[in-house]
This record gives structure tokens, sequence and C-alpha cells, in this order.
């Protein structure tokens, strides 16, 4: 349960203040990232739908972006309809709650998250802000604002986080610490222990969406390094699994 709802649930909040959240997964994909990635669709199906799978990564070459927006106009052509992440701040959160979950989520994941390109955060790794690389947008992906977001609030993460572990205790370093400078804090009880809702929790919202949905084409577009536990929660409810490789010109 978070806030006293069923985590598990086809309906979803929607009207935030969207920021996209690196995937703890995705952090080591990064400066790994090929256009070659989008080459490979990743199917499942199961009796009359079909499920694709479109790994991404929060930082790029454009090459790699502009292949999966190629990939993503083809299925839209198809009649597929889309769901995609973006962690966001829950409406009508007061500017000194959303600074504190901020900084609690900066203790999880040992980074402040927003633009990963930005050169003014620097709790980020230089090579994330060397400018080889831009930051992924839903424009850069061809997805839009009549797709489903099916992601967390800050909120939740932490609510879930605090219920699972804890409240998370922040510590002096993480208070005298701005928000957007070098984060050396490692004081904390919570610091590095953001598997289980980055990770985990997260892909059990879009795995629920696909087992609940109607719709009989279904794109996933989400960060590459939740396909590991996407892959066996499928398969374990009937899915038939294929790879695809495409060719563009």
């Amino acid at each position: 349960m978070i806030n006293g709802l069923p985590f598990k649930s086809k309906s979803f909040l929607s009207g935030f203040l969207v920021l996209f959240l690196m995937l703890s997964a995705c952090t080591r994909m990064i400066l790994n990232s090929r256009a070659t990635h989008a080459r490979e669709l990743k199917v499942f199906e199961k009796d009359d739908q079909k499920v694709v799978y479109i790994g991404t990564t929060h930082l790029a070459k454009p090459s790699f972006f502009k292949e999966v927006r190629q990939q993503v106009d083809s299925l839209r052509n198809e009649g597929f309809v889309f769901i995609k992440e973006g962690v966001s701040i829950k409406e009508g959160t007061s500017d000194k709650e959303v600074d504190t979950l901020r900084r609690k989520l900066r203790q999880l994941i040992g980074l402040t998250i927003g633009d990963y390109s930005n050169k003014e955060n620097k709790s980020l790794p230089k090579l994330y802000t060397s400018g080889d690389y831009i930051m992924q947008t839903d424009s850069l992906l061809g997805l839009n604002s009549t797709d489903k977001r099916v992601d967390l609030t800050y909120n939740e993460m932490i609510a879930a986080h605090e219920e699972k572990y804890g409240e998370i205790i922040l510590t002096e370093c993480d208070w005298k610490t701005d928000l957007f400078d070098k984060y050396d804090c490692r004081d904390g009880n919570a610091y590095n222990q953001s598997f289980y809702v980055v990770d985990i929790l997260r892909t059990d919202l879009i795995v629920d969406y696909v087992l609940n949905t109607e719709a009989k084409k279904v794109a996933v577009i989400y960060g590459a390094g939740h396909f590991k536990w996407f892959y066996p929660d499928l398969i374990k409810n009937g899915y038939e699994y294929k790879n695809e490789k495409l060719n563009f010109r």
C-alpha cells in the first residue's frame, strides 16, 4: 500500500510537474548507449495481444534517439498505444515538502535528479555533462502528451521506501549541501538503497498496466534496465517472447 492506495492499480496519477528519474540500471548504460540498441524490438505475444518493449537511456548520442523515434513513429502508424516513464512531484506539494523529498531521494541514489546533461548539477559524474550526450525527452523519442505516463511520484517513492525500511533520516550534511553541489554525504541511513523503489516497484507498475489493459497493441518505452524484471514477469503470465531486428535506411 502507498498512502492508503493499493500499489498495483490500473489508475495512475496525472497532472504532475514531470521530472525524469535516472534508473540505477540505466546509470551503467549511459556511456554504452549505441544507436544499434534501437534496432532490437523486444516482442511479447499472448492470444491476440502484442507487446513491444523499447529500452531507452536518459543520456545518449543523437543517433540513438533518432532511431528510437523512427521505431516509435512506425509503431504509432500500426496502431500501437504507448506507455512511458517520468517521475513527478504530486500536484499541491508545498515547496518545503518538495525540498525534503528531493534531499531524501538524493540520499537514496547519491545524486540530484533532473537534466543529467546540466553542467550546473555538480552532483553528477563529469562524464554525464561532458557535452557528448544529450538528455532524453518525449519529443526526441516521438512521444507526446496523449501517451500514457506510468510511473511513481517522488511522494510515492519516498513513502514506499519508508514503509518498507523506515524513515529516511536527513543528516546535517544532507541539509548543508545544496541540491546541485557535489554530493559527498555518506552518513545517511538510506544511501545507495534505491533498488527497491527505483527498479522493482516501477517495473511492477508497467507489468501491471500491460496485464490489465484492453489494448491489443502496446509499446512500452522505458529504461532498458527494467527489462530484466519485465521479461520474467510477462513469461510467468503466459507471454511468448521473440526478438526482431530492424533495418533503417
